[in-house]
């Protein structure tokens, strides 16, 4: 983050797809901690997706 930060001086956004589609995947929660650790590296907002909520099929995301 620092070296984003040292070269550009706007604000940082992030993009997050939060749903591993696998049983061992992250959880939420790994992803709130995430997220908290990227406030505080100055991360001004996050954009979140929840990798899509439809069932998954063959082909699906290719």
């Amino acid at each position: 983050m620092a070296a984003v930060t040292e070269t550009f001086t706007g604000p940082v956004l992030t993009r997050l797809s939060v749903s591993a589609y696998h049983e061992s995947g992250n959880s939420l929660a790994d992803y709130q901690e995430f997220a908290t650790w990227l406030e505080s590296q100055g991360v001004a907002a996050l954009d979140i997706s929840t990798g899509g909520l439809l069932p998954i099929m063959p082909s699906f995301e290719i």
